[in-house]
């Protein structure tokens, strides 16, 4: 069975966990005209004392943003698949003036940017930065905090197979088999199907996994790390 199959499946098995609200073939051909997302991955310190988050990517872009706008993840809002936090979307510069002109944001300080960054990275959210096709990557123009149940992006790429619609980071994150107790808590957090269960026995395929980092900060028994992707 193929990548592509294997994505499909387990798209239309989040949908079925949910409601099964899903975006049409013609919204999602419509989005990826408009719109690539990047994952952003998450870097990881561990110490013996506790596991301290550093968010330096998306920090890094919040912070060289002049403007921040916050608002509804359009997603959520429209799918309603999830209980996910909802006003977490961030749009930057230019797009945050114009979504707080057109009365659908509202400016935030870079502080409060953070926070939304964090608590989404803690709910299990996956950080995407999206920037206009053909543009430079490094102009990201919004952050999203998202999920494989209502996500324009991840919806296109777990169901349509549509695979350069989400890059991944160039990150990518590895899988010790002597420290993992099967406990399934990565499964969970991973929205891409990079992990699942086998006959109760964990499996990790580094190929669909997108370097987003929530499965390290869920391991207790720091049986997962991220690592320079290889070049392919």
């Amino acid at each position: 069975m193929n990548s592509g199959v294997v994505l499909a499946i387990f798209g239309e098995y989040i949908l079925l966990k949910n409601k099964k609200n899903k975006w049409s073939e013609e919204e999602l051909v419509s989005f990826k005209s408009r719109w690539k997302a990047v994952t952003i991955p998450v870097n990881i310190k561990i110490d013996t004392q506790q596991t301290a988050l550093f968010l330096e990517n998306v920090i890094q872009i919040v912070e060289s943003a002049k403007k921040i706008a916050v608002t509804d993840c359009i997603c959520r809002v429209k799918l309603g698949n999830c209980d996910y936090p909802r006003r977490v979307c961030l749009s930057l510069d230019k797009y945050a003036i114009k979504g707080v002109s057109k009365g659908t944001a509202e400016f935030i300080s870079m502080e409060e940017a953070k926070k939304i960054i964090i608590k989404t990275h803690e709910t299990g959210l996956v950080h995407l930065a999206l920037h206009r096709p053909g543009e430079d990557e490094k102009n990201i123009q919004a952050i999203c905090s998202c999920c494989s149940c209502c996500c324009h992006a991840l919806q296109g790429l777990l169901i349509m197979n549509m695979k350069n619609l989400v890059k991944s980071s160039e990150f990518v994150s590895t899988h010790d088999q002597d420290k993992c107790i099967d406990c399934g808590e990565c499964v969970d957090r991973c929205q891409f199907n990079a992990r699942r269960f086998n006959k109760d026995i964990l499996v990790f395929d580094p190929n669909f996994c997108f370097g987003c980092g929530l499965c390290v900060t869920s391991c207790v028994q720091n049986a997962i790390e991220m690592i320079k992707r290889p070049l392919a």
